[in-house]
C-alpha cells in the first residue's frame, strides 16, 4: 500500500481483494471469505462510475441467513459512522445494495 497523502491510499488489487475478505471474514462469513481467497477476481468500476464491481470466478452456494442479513444491516450501521459524501460510505452503500438486490433476484 502507499500512501501519498491524507487523502488518498493506492490500493493494489491483491490488497483491495484482502481487505474485502478480511472484511467478509469479521463479518462472520467465513465460507465466503475462504471462497473469495480461492477464487480469482475482476474489479472495475461500473460505467457510470458510481459502483465498484468484484466479479468472483466458480459458484457459490450462499444459503439466506441471519448472517447475510447481520452483514447487510452491519455495514448499514457503519455507514453512519462516515461523513456523507465519502468514498468509503459509498462503497458501503453500494456494497449493501448490491447484496440485496442479488437476494431479491433470487
Amino acid at each position: 500500500m502507499k500512501t501519498t497523502s491524507l487523502k488518498s491510499i493506492y490500493l493494489t488489487k491483491k490488497e483491495l481483494k484482502n481487505a474485502i475478505i478480511n472484511y467478509v471474514k469479521t463479518n462472520g462469513n467465513e465460507k465466503l471469505a475462504n471462497h473469495l481467497e480461492k477464487s480469482k477476481c475482476e474489479m472495475d468500476w461500473s460505467q457510470s462510475r458510481e459502483e465498484f464491481i468484484i466479479s468472483v470466478d466458480d459458484e457459490f452456494e450462499d444459503e439466506e441467513s441471519p448472517t447475510w442479513r447481520e452483514t447487510i444491516g452491519h455495514s448499514l450501521k457503519r455507514l453512519a459512522e462516515y461523513e456523507k459524501d465519502s468514498d468509503s460510505a459509498t462503497i458501503l452503500l453500494n456494497a449493501a445494495k448490491m447484496l440485496i438486490k442479488q437476494k431479491l433476484q433470487k
